[in-house]
């Protein structure tokens, strides 16, 4: 109870375009929110945009419900969202979020860990950056006092399988149109649990992408384009800047995931969708010259955080 009580002391309200959220002071999605008006703007108007009333959507690595919330209130009464994040303390923000825009009917929050794999996960957390929590399996001799020059690992934490959760499980979901991943290098594994869902209903998927967070758990981005393109999905990114004060994006078709961004999110859309991609109004730009424009877009506190 107490350490509930510390975190309540830490939090500040703060209201935004997409709704009212309540954050650490300090933290990195706090500065976003405050700068912004939200995280990552231009992916969440990207993922909204194929959103429709009545859909199901799954927000894998959820934080504090920056994108949940949003997608809640426009697929409307009819739709659901399954947000899923494994760090209790973001779980709980999570949570009280979720109840202060009164959407308790139409988000369900998920204290787990999703995993192709199962077995126990250690958490490792950056203070003041709590949406970069990442995740390594356990070793047995790791501990919860173990801690090295930026982060410190948690308890582990136990992992769900997607397809056992969606297909076989008590959910057994209907339909499946939107999965949001953010796992800082969980991602294929995410994806490799949910294959039966992405199989059944060809959802449209944002994926993050880096290089570096995949090399955690030993994946690359070879990988993951291997998996979205044996579902047979088209792959897009977004020409605008991440962070931005508007939900304004620009979508552009790339052959392959990996290229010079670092960091970006992916969308994956199936060509059979009814969904479909708009086309972008400077279909000629480069992925290189796109990096720049991105690169010189940030701000300087946003720089420094991200090359620290």
């Amino acid at each position: 109870m107490a350490k509930k009580e510390e975190l309540d002391k830490e939090l500040v309200e703060i209201e935004t375009p997409h709704g009212v959220f309540w954050t650490r002071k300090g933290d990195f999605v706090n500065k976003q929110l405050r700068e912004y008006g939200g995280h990552q703007r231009s992916e969440l108007g990207m993922i909204l945009s194929f959103a429709r009333e009545g859909d199901v959507a799954l927000d894998v690595g959820a934080h504090i419900g920056t994108f949940s919330i949003p997608l809640a209130q426009h697929i409307g009464p009819s739709g659901h969202v399954f947000s899923f994040e494994p760090t209790p303390e973001s779980h709980r923000i999570l949570a009280r979020n979720i109840s202060t825009n009164g959407l308790g009917e139409r988000v369900t929050a998920i204290n787990a860990l999703i995993s192709d794999k199962k077995g126990e996960y250690t958490t490792h957390m950056l203070g003041d950056h709590t949406s970069a929590a990442y995740f390594t399996p356990s070793e047995p001799s790791e501990k919860s006092s173990e801690r090295s020059d930026d982060f410190t690992a948690e308890a582990a934490l136990k992992t769900v399988h997607l397809d056992s959760w969606g297909l076989e499980g008590e959910t057994k979901l209907e339909r499946l149109d939107i999965m949001k991943v953010d796992t800082e290098g969980m991602e294929l594994r995410v994806l490799e649990s949910a294959a039966g869902l992405i199989e059944r209903f060809r959802p449209v998927i944002m994926v993050e992408v880096s290089a570096a967070h995949l090399a955690r758990v030993g994946d690359r981005v070879e990988d993951l384009e291997e998996f979205l393109r044996s579902f047979g999905y088209n792959f897009y990114f977004n020409l605008g800047p991440r962070h931005a004060l508007t939900e304004d994006f620009e979508l552009a078709e790339i052959w392959s995931p990996k290229h010079p961004a670092g960091l970006y999110d992916l969308l994956a859309a199936h060509p059979d969708s009814e969904r479909r991609v708009p086309p972008a109004r400077h279909p000629g730009v480069t992925a290189g010259s796109w990096a720049f424009r991105q690169a010189r877009a940030l701000p300087s506190w946003l720089k420094g955080r991200m090359l620290g």
